[in-house]
């Protein structure tokens, strides 16, 4: 296993700064003054181990989610697409749906036709009705 000079440093400077945690918890000579020192060199090197060791995890991770943009832009276009020939479908369904209601029209004038000499017979009889 290969190790980094600074995964040895941090290792050491934990160590450190638990030991100086513990003197100073039982009343021997860690001051506060080289706690601080020894936990912000700790604090830094930690930031710069995880920026050298698993930046590039973060940027695989950007990678994938440019992907995914993509991915979903390119879903967006289809859903358009789709909207489209929807409202082509929907344009279409407008005109027959016109056609039916001219066609019904249609019907109804020759009902009205083919029924007026009936009308007129009813009328007829309405009228001898009322003369007697």
């Amino acid at each position: 296993m290969k190790f980094k000079w600074i995964n040895i440093l941090l290792v050491l400077l934990f160590l450190l700064l638990v030991y100086l945690i513990l003197t100073r918890i039982f009343g021997h000579s860690a001051t506060d003054l080289i706690i601080n020192i020894t936990l912000f060199t700790f604090l830094g090197g930690l930031i710069y181990f995880l920026n050298n060791n698993i930046m590039h995890y973060i940027i695989k991770l950007n990678r994938e989610f440019g992907e995914f943009n993509i991915k979903t832009t390119n879903g967006f276009d289809n859903i358009k697409k789709d909207m489209v020939k929807l409202n082509k479908k929907f344009d279409g369904f407008k005109t027959n749906t016109f056609n039916a209601f001219e066609k019904t029209r249609e019907d109804i004038e020759k009902i009205k036709i083919g029924t007026e000499k009936i009308r007129v017979d009813m009328k007829e009889i309405k009228n001898k009705i009322k003369k007697k």
